[in-house]
């Protein structure tokens, strides 16, 4: 544990830590952009969820996705970016990150569950499954 511990202190000594340490208010303001990313990813997966589920049957599920997918990519990328700032911070203290620093491990999972969600979008887009 020692070994991993101290394989992570590069990160911790970094200048981006130190900066983030000497503002007051920027590592609140990095967890504030953390919590909205999260919120613009989650906020549109459950709106598109929601219509898959039966409600707001006047809106067509393509449009609904093509109007949705910008902002989860947006709040991806902003939970990704700030997240990574929140890492960098106290990387020492791995027992405690363990599980969100984990969640970087997910993304090639991510990137293959879009791919899928993308063509199935592109299957309705073309009239091959009915909504």
């Amino acid at each position: 544990m020692l070994l991993a511990v101290s394989g992570w202190l590069w990160l911790e000594q970094s200048v981006l830590s130190h900066t983030i340490r000497q503002w007051l208010w920027l590592y609140p303001a990095i967890e504030s952009l953390h919590l909205l990313g999260l919120a613009l990813l989650f906020g549109s997966i459950v709106m598109f969820d929601l219509r898959l589920l039966g409600f707001s049957r006047q809106l067509w599920i393509t449009d609904m996705a093509w109007h949705l997918l910008p902002w989860a990519y947006l709040g991806f990328a902003i939970a990704a970016v700030t997240g990574f700032c929140c890492l960098r911070l106290m990387p020492t203290s791995l027992p405690l990150i363990l599980p969100s620093a984990s969640s970087y491990c997910l993304l090639p999972r991510l990137a293959s569950m879009q791919r899928c969600f993308t063509s199935t979008i592109a299957r309705f887009e073309c009239g091959i499954v009915g909504s």
